[in-house]
């Protein structure tokens, strides 16, 4: 097929569009990510997302963006209304030095609490969490400026972030659990 990836699909998302039709967005070994709609029990090709120089090893949305993590050590946030980048988050601006493995989305909440430095969470505020093997974990607003950074590896090397996700604590706060190469689990919150 003309349309598919010529490497690995390491990463896909899937959206319900304002036509209420399936969209698939994959992510390929190769660095491109890529758009599909699902049609009469067929996938159309909609659209190519490119910018990453490497491999895209993790997707996420946030409403109409969708943020893409890859090997290249960057985070980029796509407008899929458009279909093009918005932001590119490097080791410049308090990005990774070490390649993005994990991205996961923490959604606004209306507790407010600051554990372990994190920023308090807010009803209007929520965040992007992005896992590299570089050992850090970082929040990003949705706008995509670094809003903490924090690593669970101390000063152990060729430990990285390998998972994160999200869950709700009974005090209604948001949480992040992530894991490492060195089999450990870390909450932040």
């Amino acid at each position: 097929m003309p349309y598919t990836h010529p490497q690995t699909i390491n990463s896909f998302v899937v959206i319900t569009g304002p036509d209420g039709v399936p969209y698939i967005i994959t992510a390929g070994g190769e660095g491109i990510i890529r758009m599909w709609k699902y049609n009469a029990n067929q996938f159309e090709a909609m659209g190519v997302l490119e910018g990453h120089t490497r491999g895209v090893t993790a997707l996420v949305l946030n409403e109409m963006y969708l943020w893409s993590g890859s090997i290249d050590t960057t985070v980029r946030v796509w407008d899929l209304n458009t279909l093009k980048c918005v932001c590119v988050l490097t080791s410049g601006n308090g990005g990774h030095v070490s390649p993005i493995s994990c991205l996961a989305a923490i959604p606004p909440c209306a507790a407010s609490a600051s554990n372990n430095g994190m920023p308090g969470t807010v009803a209007s505020a929520g965040y992007i969490a992005s896992g590299s093997l570089d050992g850090d974990v970082k929040l990003w607003s949705f706008n995509g400026e670094l809003q903490w950074s924090g690593s669970h590896i101390g000063d152990q090397k060729g430990v990285g972030v390998t998972a994160l996700q999200v869950f709700q604590d009974l005090l209604g706060g948001k949480r992040i659990i992530s894991s490492c190469i060195s089999c450990h689990i870390v909450w932040y919150g």
